[in-house]
């Protein structure tokens, strides 16, 4: 079997920069067999996921309405790692700002790269256990969510039934439901 090969960048162009995002255009060339290319990449900051389970044995999810799809869609919390934060500040700030929510007890699932074809960042996943609403939601002026809570054991006919169709918001669970931790939770509600 032949060992798969490295692409390297030789150039780099930037098309295009807002607030938000970067759109580059790469000049690539394959290691020991010089195949060049031109490859196109999306730099975005990092995300997170967050997994709130509140200490009735609950799963907080939100519904918004999201642009790209024109459409809404039933997610977990979630949003943008801010500069100069790290990603279990921005989850438990994105955690706070769209359900009030929040938590002492906090777990990283690891990460996934949401299009690891033409997108830079993670998406870091985190677990959240014995979650307690008990502020008010703090949406930014582009938000408006809504929160509701099904019982943990429901995820799987959520997921089963098409009802969450954001790929991160999948991936995330995919993560979640392999774990001795959602195990455990279900054995308990």
């Amino acid at each position: 079997m032949n060992k798969i090969k490295k692409w390297n960048v030789t150039k780099r162009i930037n098309l295009f920069k807002s607030q938000m995002l970067q759109f580059e255009e790469m000049d690539c060339i394959r290691e020991n067999d010089q195949v060049q290319g031109i490859f196109y990449r999306i730099i975005l900051p990092a995300w997170v996921n967050i997994i709130p389970i509140t200490t009735e044995g609950e799963l907080i999810l939100i519904r918004q309405f999201r642009h790209g799809a024109g459409e809404f869609t039933l997610e977990i919390p979630g949003g943008v790692v801010d500069k100069g934060e790290n990603p279990l500040e921005a989850a438990k700030r994105e955690l706070l700002e769209e359900t009030g929510a929040s938590s002492f007890n906090w777990k990283s699932l690891d990460y996934v790269y949401p299009n690891p074809a033409i997108q830079s960042n993670k998406c870091h996943l985190y677990l959240a256990t014995n979650t307690e609403i008990k502020a008010k939601t703090d949406f930014d002026e582009f938000e408006e969510i809504e929160i509701f809570k099904i019982k943990l054991s429901d995820i799987t006919s959520y997921l089963a039934s098409g009802k969450i169709k954001n790929a991160i918001v999948l991936s995330s669970f995919a993560v979640f439901l392999s774990t001795p931790e959602y195990r455990y939770l279900c054995s308990r509600s």
